[in-house]
């Protein structure tokens, strides 16, 4: 079987007793063998070897959750983890390359173009990342890291801000230090779809508005 749903119970210090499900999906035998890779690498590292139990369970995703098996399958969960998790990646690239969190004392106003400013820049760079994407999706079937992306765009972004203008020259440099930006940013190629991709198949805009 390719999946796990259950509920269980748990007591209390009070010895109430309290009911949660548990699901589990199995993963896929190429993912399974990369994580299984890196898991052995940290245990060498750390002078051990892997007990049976733990290769056993680096075989599912498992979670807990609070949501009867009326309301939603397993597969339904897994995905709507899977939307969760590529918002969490958004996130920190907003954190990460925005450096929202770094602030100095400053007055209000100051202090609210700061912020404003931040994230109007994430946002600008999330419509790039976003429609570049979708190019090289459709037209050279390839993917590209939000990640790799934000990393590789802050260190060009000096560049960009020099020719941000509208005249054709100015545009036509920025699109080749975008495109520079998506190359560094690709993927390697793999059989199986990541998150991304499964939800790229959904009838999604290529920008976000």
């Amino acid at each position: 079987n390719n999946q796990i749903d259950l509920y269980l119970y748990t007591k209390s210090k009070d010895n109430e007793f309290f009911e949660f499900r548990i699901i589990g999906e199995k993963l896929p035998e190429e993912l399974y063998k990369e994580k299984l890779r890196r898991a052995n690498q940290n245990a060498t590292n750390q002078g051990r070897t892997l007990s049976k139990k733990e290769k056993e369970t680096l075989k599912w995703t498992i979670m807990l959750t609070s949501v009867d098996k009326e309301f939603a399958t397993v597969e339904f969960l897994m995905q709507t983890y899977r939307i969760r998790w590529q918002i969490e990646i958004l996130f920190k690239c907003w954190k990460s390359f925005g450096h929202i969190e770094k602030v100095k004392l400053a007055k209000e106003y100051y202090l609210k173009c700061l912020i404003y400013g931040r994230l109007i820049m994430c946002l600008l760079i999330n419509c790039a990342y976003s429609n570049i994407k979708y190019i090289y999706k459709v037209f050279k079937n390839r993917d590209i890291s939000i990640i790799m992306f934000y990393s590789t765009i802050a260190n060009n972004l000096k560049d960009i801000c020099i020719n941000f203008s509208t005249r054709k020259n100015d545009i036509e440099d920025i699109l080749q230090i975008l495109n520079r930006v998506a190359r560094k940013s690709l993927r390697e190629k793999r059989r199986r779809k990541n998150s991304e991709e499964m939800l790229f198949d959904y009838a999604l805009p290529p920008t976000l508005e």
